[in-house]
């Protein structure tokens, strides 16, 4: 729980939750696709970092997205993710076949 947080608070570690794994895995796709083109890479390096991992004392550091992941690897990490929404793992799974593999 960040340190000023007086609400509710989700405990479980961000890459542990099914729609985090799903959104980091999309991301990493999509940034491996832009990146051969000189003038997106380019651009990119410009802005500044977009995640943040929250240490133990509270201080937010830069972090850095996955590879872009194969679909047996984006499936073994969606498996061992949890979901609070009954069903959500079967849908991520698709959408990611769907859109981002095929």
């Amino acid at each position: 729980r960040p340190v000023s947080f007086e609400g509710l608070y989700n405990e479980r570690a961000y890459e542990e939750r099914g729609w985090c794994v799903f959104e980091d895995a999309v991301v990493a796709s999509l940034l491996s696709r832009v990146r051969c083109f000189p003038k997106i890479q380019e651009a990119l390096e410009t802005l500044p970092p977009k995640l943040f991992v929250q240490q133990d004392d509270g201080r937010l550091m830069a972090g850095t997205l996955s590879a872009d992941v194969d679909l047996e690897t984006f499936a073994s990490r969606l498996h061992a993710a949890k979901f609070t929404g009954k069903g959500d793992e079967e849908v991520v799974l698709q959408l990611f076949k769907t859109e981002y593999v095929e």
